[in-house]
């Protein structure tokens, strides 16, 4: 992991305030899965559904691969 960036981003304080009170009431879960095998992107789409009042976003991060 030698080709890594930092990047920053400002924030109001209240709102950072109230970001940070969220985050720690709320836990999170990654999946990191072959996008390439067949029908295993709808599964984590098949479990969100059913808990749709605690998973809030969810976010999908292509790969070299599938650049």
């Amino acid at each position: 992991m030698s080709d890594l960036s930092r990047i920053g981003v400002a924030i109001d304080a209240s709102l950072l305030k109230k970001f940070d009170q969220l985050v720690g009431n709320v836990g999170a879960t990654t999946l990191v899965y072959d996008h390439q095998v067949h029908l295993w992107n709808e599964k984590p789409t098949d479990l969100q559904h059913p808990h749709f009042h605690s998973v809030l976003p969810t976010v999908h991060v292509a790969t070299g691969a599938e650049l």
